[in-house]
Parts: structure tokens; C-alpha cells; sequence
């Protein structure tokens, strides 16, 4: 359980968040030294994908193993980022209270929503802090009126351009319909989809059978090339087409 099986598509993860890093210490004042406070707005990029495809393991592996991201999990580290999960179900208040958890702070009392925005935002400030990613983002946009959503979207742009924090969100699919609500905050995001499974994937899971098998001191045997293919075909439709479940399956 251990294991992380790799595949094209970290490779792709690994260096849409290098652009997003490059971009989030670019100075926007050549003439002044480089410094936290002498940075450009930041930009955004969205990681969708079903239920089960691995796109929150794909996260943390890169977040754990990246020169400049490690750390993260422990707010006090050089770490730029904050990470979290979006609870459900989510407003955009609960959201503030996360992302100031998150950071280490302890909340006593009950505060308005801005307020508790303010507060968090300053904390990243203080903290140094200019990546924020949060998983689970549907959470807070599934099921809510179009003004919660505007409400939303002019947040996470406030987020990007007041307080030049640069955002990873992930979630399911739906999350594009949301951020291709706001053109102004579609603008200043890149999306990046973990498909489900198909046909052109089977050498990339026989791959993972047989490194498995190989750990657990087994050697699989596939019978004729027709058969493997039926078996991968019916592996891929059991785990629901998502990369993670069929690993869970095997």
C-alpha cells in the first residue's frame, strides 16, 4: 500500500506546478530586488477528475517529494504552500475557518465570513505562505445560488490578485462549470483533467500488475494475449475506469 505506481501523467502534473511557481515568484518591478513583496499576482491551476482517478495521492506525492513544496504538512516550515481539503459540506465561511486551521491558527470565537477571510489571508502574509491548495473544492460550489458562486469566484480572485497567492484546486469535473463562471477568474487559470481509463492505458496497468505481484513474491500468468486483454478490459470496468480504484482492486 505503500507504493506509488508513476505515469505520464506526474510527469505533466509536476511541470504544470513548476510553471505555477515560476510564475508566483516573478517580480513585478524589475527594478526592485526579487522578495515576497515584490511579486506578480498569482495564477491558478485546476486538477479535475472522477472520484477514485488518484488525483489527491498524485498531490501529496508531489507536494512530499518537490525541493521547494516539501514541508508543507507542518504550517512553522520554509514551505510556501498550505494544503487542505475543503470539508463537507462547505460555505465559503467554513472554507475561511479551514484554511486558518490550516495555518495553525485557533479559532474561539464565531466571525463573519469576510472577517474570517481577512484574518486568514493576513496569517498566510505573516507566514510567508503564497501557494494555497485546496482538494475537494465542490464542496463549496455544488448546489449553491449563482451569488454564492460569484461570491466565491471574486474571493479566490481576490485571493490571486489583492493578496498574489497562487491557487491548486482540485475536485471533480464540475468544478470547470465553476470556474468558467467568472471569465476574469477563468482567465487566470489552467485546467488539467485526470481521464478515466481507456483502451490506450492496459500497458500502463499490466505494468502495475506485474510490479505488485512482484513485491508480494508472486508472478502473475496471463494466459494468451486475448485473455489478457479481457482481463485488463474487465480490471479497468470493475475499478470504474479511475486509475485509483483499479489499483485498490489489484
Amino acid at each position: 500500500k505503500t507504493k506509488y505506481v508513476v505515469t505520464n501523467r506526474d510527469t505533466i502534473l509536476r511541470e504544470a506546478v513548476n510553471r505555477l511557481l515560476a510564475s508566483a515568484v516573478t517580480r513585478a518591478d524589475l527594478s526592485q530586488p526579487a522578495g515576497f513583496d515584490n511579486r506578480m499576482p498569482g495564477l491558478g491551476l485546476v486538477i479535475v477528475g472522477e472520484t477514485g482517478v488518484g488525483k489527491s495521492i498524485a498531490l501529496k506525492r508531489l507536494f512530499d517529494k518537490h525541493p521547494v513544496l516539501q514541508g508543507y504538512d507542518n504550517p512553522t516550515s520554509d514551505s510556501p504552500l498550505i494544503s487542505l481539503a475543503a470539508p463537507s459540506p462547505c460555505t465559503s465561511k467554513q472554507l475561511a475557518r479551514a484554511i486558518l486551521m490550516a495555518t495553525g491558527y485557533r479559532i474561539e470565537r464565531d466571525l463573519p465570513d469576510h472577517r474570517l477571510w481577512e484574518m486568514a489571508l493576513n496569517r498566510f502574509a505573516e507566514m510567508k505562505k503564497f501557494v494555497l491548495h485546496i482538494d475537494e473544492l465542490q464542496h463549496v460550489t455544488h448546489n449553491v445560488s449563482a451569488k454564492d458562486q460569484q461570491q466565491m469566484a471574486d474571493t479566490l480572485k481576490n485571493v490571486m490578485f489583492s493578496r498574489r497567492i497562487s491557487l491548486i484546486l482540485s475536485g471533480v469535473p464540475t468544478l470547470i462549470d465553476f470556474v468558467q463562471f467568472d471569465p476574469q477568474l477563468f482567465r487566470r487559470l489552467s485546467i488539467m483533467r485526470f481521464d478515466g481509463l481507456t483502451p490506450k492505458d492496459h500497458p500502463n496497468i499490466r505494468m502495475m500488475l506485474e510490479n505488485f505481484a512482484a513485491i508480494a513474491d508472486l508472478k502473475p500468468s496471463f494466459g494468451e494475449r486475448a485473455a489478457l486483454s479481457d482481463f485488463l478490459a474487465r480490471l479497468c470496468h470493475a475499478g470504474l475506469e479511475a486509475f485509483g480504484y483499479v489499483i485498490v482492486l489489484t
